[in-house]
């Protein structure tokens, strides 16, 4: 899959950043990264009104050979 920002660089990795906030002080980031398996193929439909293209089906079938 081609990585955001870098439709040449390819990549099956998904990082998510979270901040949290107490009313006073921001948090340290914590992060959650996941690496997908690289022969998941994802099928998507294309973006709607809200923007985001909705995931229609996941293959996890392994690849013979």
């Amino acid at each position: 899959r081609p990585a955001p920002g870098s439709p040449d660089t390819r990549s099956a990795r998904i990082d998510i950043g979270v901040f949290a906030n107490n009313g006073v002080h921001d948090s340290a980031p914590a992060f959650l990264s996941v690496l997908l398996p690289a022969h998941e193929i994802r099928q998507y439909e294309p973006a709607g009104a809200g923007g985001a293209p909705a995931l229609l089906e996941i293959d996890r079938a392994v690849p013979e050979g």
